[in-house]
């Protein structure tokens, strides 16, 4: 495969990209109203990343990290 092949693949994955990336936020934006499930699972992550980020913040937890690195 010579180079002006290659080169063309490469710019018509990235244009077919970009075409359904853009395809698919305007199919996004025609949703009218907010989904209830997913507003809920939206928050039971945030709250999962939230203790997550304590737990590994935590004093304790880097003094067990360290002691498992002796």
């Amino acid at each position: 495969m010579n180079v002006f092949v290659f080169i063309l693949s490469v710019v018509i994955v990235v244009t077919l990209g970009r075409i359904i990336r853009a395809w698919m936020a305007s199919k996004a934006s025609q949703t009218s109203q907010p989904d209830p499930e997913l507003n809920r699972e939206m928050v039971q992550l945030k709250e999962r990343v939230a203790a997550l980020e304590r737990i590994v913040t935590d004093s304790e937890y880097q003094l067990k990290k360290d002691f498992e690195k002796l």
